[in-house]
């Protein structure tokens, strides 16, 4: 995704709502069928839609994969369990 790769992932990989959301890639469920479907779609997509699926990878590599972002919503989950278990960490 950081190289605008578009990504083809199954609903078992723990990224595949970030994918989705930012249009980076295809997501299907983690069948034999469903990887078929993946395939059979990419190949489908015309080059405008390649183009804009490239364009989402990266965008939602920026979004959520960079590691300032990842930084950032590691945080933002810390605070939410615990405010004063982070400041005491520290």
């Amino acid at each position: 995704m950081a190289c605008k790769t578009p990504v083809l992932l199954t609903d078992k990989v723990n990224i595949w709502r970030e994918v989705q959301m930012s249009g980076g890639g295809l997501v299907g469920p983690d069948t034999s069928e469903g990887i078929e479907s993946l395939l059979r779609s990419w190949l489908s997509l015309s080059d405008d839609g390649k183009s804009a699926m490239r364009a989402g990878a990266r965008a939602g590599f920026e979004r959520h994969f960079r590691i300032e972002a990842a930084a950032r919503d590691l945080i933002a989950i810390l605070l939410s369990i615990s405010p004063r278990g982070l400041h005491e960490a520290a």
